[in-house]
């Protein structure tokens, strides 16, 4: 199996890239107000819907095109992002962020 940077695959590489670190911070900051027993992390399908909400209300996606070859590349990508590995690293970042 091919690799990219370690990361599964080059789009889950660029989606802990752009995104890893703000959504290691929001699961940190969460935890913060809740019991110190607190389980801090976040699973795959939060993760991916966390992401697809700060790109599509932050960035550029929030006017996709609702077809055409653009809209086709971007679900193609983001049906490629190992949510499980981005979760496992953003996790791991909040517990470590929580504990400071």
């Amino acid at each position: 199996m091919s690799t990219y940077n370690g990361w599964a695959n080059k789009e889950t590489w660029l989606v802990n890239l752009w995104y890893g670190d703000d959504l290691a911070r929001i699961i940190a900051d969460d935890s913060n107000i809740y019991e110190d027993d607190c389980e801090v992390g976040i699973d795959a399908k939060e993760a991916e819907e966390w992401v697809r909400y700060i790109a599509e209300e932050v960035e550029v996606l929030s006017q996709p095109p609702k077809s055409g070859l653009l809209s086709d590349f971007l679900e193609t990508c983001w049906a490629e992002v190992d949510w499980e590995e981005i979760s496992e690293s953003v996790s791991e970042a909040a517990k470590e962020l929580a504990e400071e």
